[in-house]
């Protein structure tokens, strides 16, 4: 299992709402419009196929980052306590 920072930039009200909805069922809300994800390569790529049936390629982007271990291991979190990954760390 992999950990991925997806974060999206969706120019349509309707697109961006499905979008968020999407994405819930695959990680935790970090900011408004990025996800933090946990996912086997399997899971990982059907999010990409529903990704791309919802998005219009010529406005929308959906950009996904592989995050290695090292740098899970020194997250930090500032601010409001939200859901966490497991081995996150909250500083409150």
């Amino acid at each position: 299992m992999k950990t991925y920072l997806v974060a999206y930039d969706i120019s349509n009200a309707r697109r961006l709402q499905k979008v968020a909805k999407l994405m819930t069922h695959y990680g935790v809300r970090a900011q408004k419009s990025v996800f933090e994800c946990a996912l086997p390569d399997p899971r990982r790529e059907e999010m990409e196929k529903k990704l791309k049936i919802l998005l219009d390629e010529e406005e929308d982007q959906v950009r996904i980052y592989a995050v290695p271990q090292v740098v899970l291991e020194g997250q930090r979190v500032l601010g409001r306590e939200g859901a966490a990954l497991p081995g996150e760390v909250v500083v409150g």
